[in-house]
């Protein structure tokens, strides 16, 4: 055995006697000599040796090859490296985070998809199929080319030149390939997260409390990987994914709707409340998939306003209500404040009559919160798109509501109301209003009758302090359309002081005129008697004729509080103070 070992390893060795020759003659011929030196590569070539694929020592601003051939030599910008630029992880990861921080729920949106099975699934990358056409939504993404070109040393394409996506055939197809094999060759990692039955704890900031139901398909038969990759992907015909959680209404909706009717709606009668009740009504058990971008957004902005401020009073009455939710649905008035914001459309979307409600509400939000600055922007944004849909011109509009005042019965409620919280603002801030007095003797008054003017007050029952109030018991007529046009004329009033159109002494005789024209049941506005059953009406009419008498004694002096009280607060809470005024 050895034997044989040892001829094998001899046979081994002279397998193949001329090269092994030669390897012996090329040994010798080479002993002595130092081994030739490695040849280096250059970080960079200048482009003339790039192109004439001659070697080149990368030496600016002259390479050794160019210097010696008597040419030109430039090195232009770094080319795009191959596959995925240094930083990009980074940049991802500093792009989410200021998405965390600049768009209202977007981190809750995507804990909400993580704390579902099929959701952490989709973010994994097991489920294939649903995971690649995300994936490929993403690289043909303008942001996912814009990231790639600043990472290799580009400029990012100007905001509104984006090319478009590609949608011939050929690219799809090439995506369809590429996306496929990516996702299947993409190592799954073990989840970390915990299981279906665990729930991150998180405060609130959608409907429906500290979890919303993201939406998601059956999963497929077949995964895409599974597919030959020679041929085409078969498009699926599945939903798309929903990247944002459903909106859900809160729990206490009808205690809402009850404060803001019975509180707000009494002296600003912006609101149509049977299409808000409608509107209320489209809103799924698993929550409604709705965004500033679609058709119909304004109702659904001025149906969160309206909980906003409801919300607001609320929280103000009983500050303990936020924490009496059973079933833990119940939203904090932020919460419900950004969730109306984001449905209102930027400056450059398509608006209805519904943002303007709701602008105008929020702007009660911010002036019961004493921050005025925020509240003239929303008002000037709000009056803007008043005259830009048309309500100024006796209800001809050219938005997305009908153009007379049956087909639109609130288009000069709002137009009104945006001309009365543009003159409180403004005076309060010493700015001249946007909105003129002639605005308002062009559109007119509200024809006062109906059921709004003699529907019986009914407040809260455990709305405090108003429960202890006699109008609570009495059933005293609202009269809704006549309180807001004195407060109309009354801040008509106000507008031409701020504009200089009236000086103090004609100010003066304006109101007294003003208040000789009130009906007796308005009489108490400028009595230090209150009358035995007062309705809210009745006190945010005598609390802005109290603002307007001390805006023309101390013009530059306006108690914001008083502002605020005489809008937003309960005014079952002040009733003390208006009445030593």
């Amino acid at each position: 055995m050895a034997g044989n070992e040892g001829g094998e390893k001899a046979k081994r060795k002279v397998s193949n006697p001329a090269s092994a020759s030669q390897s012996t003659a090329d040994a010798a011929q080479h002993q002595g000599n130092p081994a030739p030196a490695k040849r280096q590569r250059v970080s960079r070539a200048c482009d003339q040796c790039r192109t004439a694929r001659e070697k080149c020592d990368g030496i600016q601003p002259i390479c050794f090859t160019c210097a010696s051939s008597n040419r030109d030599c430039t090195y232009t910008a770094n080319p795009k490296k191959r596959g995925i630029q240094p930083g990009y992880i980074r940049t991802l990861e500093l792009a989410l985070a200021w998405t965390f921080a600049n768009v209202p729920a977007s981190e809750d949106a995507l804990l909400n998809l993580l704390v579902q099975p099929d959701g952490r699934a989709l973010l994994s990358g097991k489920d294939q199929d649903g995971s690649y056409k995300l994936h490929r939504k993403w690289r043909k993404s303008a942001f996912c080319r814009d990231i790639d070109r600043v990472l290799s040393g580009a400029d990012p394409v100007a905001f509104g030149e984006k090319p478009a996506s590609p949608n011939s055939p050929d690219d799809d197809q090439l995506d369809d390939a590429d996306g496929a094999s990516i996702i299947a060759a993409t190592p799954v990692a073990p989840s970390s997260l915990p299981s279906g039955g665990a729930q991150l704890h998180r405060p609130p900031s959608v409907a429906g409390g500290s979890e919303s139901s993201v939406q998601r398909r059956p999963e497929p038969a077949q995964s895409p990987a599974a597919i030959s990759t020679t041929q085409p992907l078969a498009p699926v015909n599945r939903p798309p994914v929903p990247l944002r959680p459903r909106l859900r209404v809160p729990s206490n909706l009808w205690r809402l709707f009850d404060v803001y009717f019975a509180y707000t709606h009494c002296w600003f009668p912006i609101a149509e409340k049977h299409d808000v009740l409608k509107i209320s009504y489209s809103y799924p058990d698993d929550g409604l998939d709705i965004s500033a971008n679609s058709p119909g957004s304004g109702e659904h902005a001025e149906l969160w306003s309206i909980l906003a401020v409801a919300s607001v009073q609320e929280h103000a009455a009983n500050p303990s209500s936020a924490q009496q939710s059973e079933d833990g649905a119940r939203l904090l008035p932020g919460d419900i404040y950004n969730i109306a914001r984001s449905l209102i459309p930027s400056e450059q979307g398509s608006h209805e009559i519904g943002h303007v409600k709701a602008l105008l509400l929020l702007a009660l939000v911010n002036i019961g919160a004493n921050t005025s600055r925020a509240a003239w922007f929303l008002i000037g944004y709000a009056a803007r798109l008043a005259f830009v849909l048309g309500l100024h011109n006796a209800f001809q509009p050219q938005g997305r509501f009908h153009g007379n005042e049956d087909q639109s019965p609130r288009g000069k409620h709002v137009f009104l109301a945006c001309f009365a919280l543009d003159t409180i603002v403004s005076a309060h801030l010493g700015r001249e209003p946007f909105m003129r007095r002639e605005h308002v003797d062009r559109v007119g008054l509200i024809a006062e009758d109906g059921l709004e003017e003699w529907h019986p007050w009914v407040g809260c029952p455990d709305f405090r302090p108003s429960s202890l109030n006699p109008a609570q018991y009495n059933r005293s007529p609202v009269h809704t359309i006549s309180t807001f046009n004195h407060i109309i004329r009354l801040l008509s009033i106000v507008n031409d002081v701020t504009v200089g159109a009236l000086d103090g002494h004609s100010a003066s005789m304006h109101l007294q005129q003003w208040i000789t024209g009130l009906p007796p049941t308005f009489k108490s506005v400028q009595s230090s008697q209150l009358p035995p059953a007062p309705t809210p009406t009745l006190f945010s009419l005598r609390l802005i004729y109290l603002w307007t008498t001390m805006a023309f004694a101390v013009p530059s002096v306006v108690p914001p509080e008083m502002v605020a009280e005489s809008l937003l607060r309960p005014q079952w809470c002040i009733r003390d103070s208006a009445a030593r005024h």
